[in-house]
């Protein structure tokens, strides 16, 4: 399989060139145990209930076909008390993108808010959505967020309110 067909097909060219640069191949395993379609019924489902939690087990998993590297890509529902705020753990660096995200060579972390007539009530109460990428096994080094460079500040990022329409 090619890193196109992966995650159910769903991967921007820019996403699977990437996933073939990281994993250094351009041939991929099928690992059926993933899927977009049940990440997003859980979804719809757990931000019906009143606790707002997801098991999210992995949305996509990707494989090489030889090695130990794997790409996981969860999906789940957060509480704000998850949010990383104004904890800098070792090893990630924040970015300014949705309600915050963290990255580094290992994980990386998405927190957003999301309103869809998939999720009922969302208008009044945006989905919160965390969205987690493990990579295991990486022999990648850790690179500098471009704004932690000694000219220019940490980045530091306030807790916003942003939402995403889908």
């Amino acid at each position: 399989m090619s890193a196109a067909q992966q995650c159910d097909d769903t991967l921007s060219p820019g996403a699977a060139r990437a996933l073939e640069t990281v994993l250094r191949t351009k041939r991929f395993d099928h690992d059926p145990r993933g899927g977009l379609e049940r990440g997003v019924d859980e979804l719809v489902r757990d931000h019906a209930t009143a606790k707002g939690l997801t098991l999210n087990p992995p949305m996509c998993r990707v494989n090489p076909p030889a090695g130990k590297e794997r790409v996981d890509i969860r999906f789940g529902l957060y509480a704000d008390d998850d949010l990383f705020e104004d904890v800098h753990p070792r090893g990630l660096h924040p970015y300014d993108m949705g309600v915050e995200a963290q990255s580094g060579p290992k994980k990386a972390y998405l927190f957003v808010r999301c309103v869809s007539p998939r999720l009922e009530g969302s208008e009044k109460r945006p989905a919160r959505i965390r969205g987690t990428l493990v990579f295991n096994e990486s022999e990648l080094p850790d690179t500098l967020h471009p704004r932690s460079e000694p000219h220019h500040p940490p980045l530091r990022h306030p807790r916003r309110r942003q939402e995403a329409r889908l």
